[in-house]
């Protein structure tokens, strides 16, 4: 793998988010907001990560990035099917379709962020491309996981077995809850 140009990702984006008027924090600490390794709050016009570990704050900040643009081209926009499941995770109770609808949008949008993440990397030689695969496709399936399960897993079983391609939302519903053993295993 060819050397990370961090200094070219900033280089790209950071022209971008200052015409849009996006600031970025950078955190030193292992993570910014719960166990998050960063978000984007449009409200405030925000970018915030965790800078903790050297090898992922550039690809979490190109994540990030992605729901920038998802929010410049009008994608997105609205916060319920975040607050649906937020607020499940807090207290287990959601109509079971809107929860579903809520989670699937979740995952389009991350999905979507991914994809330009993962493109970013590509073009700026970031990470391990499998490797990185492998972390998002855990990362949106874990939306899934807790809907069916009602927590978010800290860990999981599913980088593993998981393909070499970004996997559509809608593929999630389709892996069988046999294949989640090792996550309640790991779990709370």
């Amino acid at each position: 793998m060819a050397k990370p140009d961090v200094v070219g990702l900033l280089a790209h984006i950071i022209p971008q988010l200052e015409a849009l008027k996006v600031k970025i924090i950078m955190r030193p600490t292992e993570f910014v907001y719960g166990d998050s390794l960063g978000y984007w709050d449009p409200g405030l016009s925000v970018i915030e990560i965790s800078i903790h570990d050297p090898g992922m704050w550039p690809t979490v900040l190109a994540h990030e990035y992605g729901h920038v643009l998802q929010n410049l081209a009008g994608r997105f926009l609205d916060q319920a099917p975040w607050d649906v499941f937020s607020e499940f995770l807090k207290t287990g109770k959601s109509d079971a379709r809107a929860l579903k609808r809520a989670v699937r949008c979740i995952q389009a949008a991350e999905l979507e962020a991914e994809r330009t993440a993962l493109s970013l990397a590509r073009m700026f030689s970031l990470c391990d491309e499998e490797d990185y695969i492998r972390k998002a496709n855990d990362y949106i399936f874990k939306h899934e996981f807790a809907r069916r399960h009602g927590f978010w897993p800290k860990e999981s079983g599913f980088q593993a077995t998981t393909p070499k391609k970004l996997i559509s939302a809608s593929a999630f519903a389709q892996i069988p809850r046999e294949s989640e053993v090792l996550w309640l295993d790991r779990g709370r």
